[in-house]
């Protein structure tokens, strides 16, 4: 149960963005109502939605398979389907911020090695 714990944790730490980025859109996240489980099932498809707008479809579809096995894993894949034309919301932001830290790769690789 701690795992399952932990995991509904990092899933919501993950989703975060998304969530609060959705502030001024349709309400999305799971009832506060709803059990840890359940809430952590509504991530699942929220995730898996999340990366198929990100077109990470591998990972989707993993997920999707998943979300398609229970009621709020549905709910949660379904959520984000009103932002299906935004092609990627945050993640051109993540991209982004990538290859400007990439851009010193070399000199962050030279001291990462050095520190640890």
């Amino acid at each position: 149960m701690k795992n399952r714990m932990l995991a509904a944790l990092a899933v919501g730490v993950v989703l975060w963005p998304l969530a609060a980025g959705a502030a001024t859109g349709p309400k999305v996240g799971p009832k506060d109502s709803w059990d840890e489980m359940q809430k952590f099932e509504y991530y699942i498809g929220q995730l898996g939605s999340a990366l198929n707008l990100c077109n990470y479809f591998d990972l989707a579809n993993q997920l999707q398979e998943l979300a398609h096995l229970s009621p709020y894993g549905e709910q949660g894949w379904n959520s984000l389907l009103a932002f299906d034309d935004i092609r990627g919301g945050r993640c051109s932001t993540y991209a982004e911020s990538a290859r400007e830290l990439l851009e010193d790769r070399e000199k962050l690789r030279d001291y990462l090695m050095d520190k640890y």
